[in-house]
């Protein structure tokens, strides 16, 4: 998983909550690099390269949420 970090670059981003945060470069590589290995989800579909929509803080708290909802 050696991926060319040259095609990407820093995107700042809006969280649902409204703080912004940057998808950064190792972030857009590593994910293109789980698509390039043909890596799937936890449903077993393909992985996509979809921009963010949540922040690191947010990610966890939604994470969290969910396993109590389990």
């Amino acid at each position: 998983m050696n991926q060319d970090k040259s095609q990407y670059q820093n995107i700042e981003l809006v969280c649902l909550c409204g703080e912004p945060f940057i998808w950064t470069v190792g972030e857009q590589a590593f994910l293109q690099g789980l698509i390039d290995d043909g890596k799937t989800n936890k449903n077993g579909s393909p992985i996509t390269f979809m921009q963010p929509k949540r922040c690191k803080e947010c990610r966890i708290i939604k994470k969290q949420q969910y396993k109590i909802q389990r």
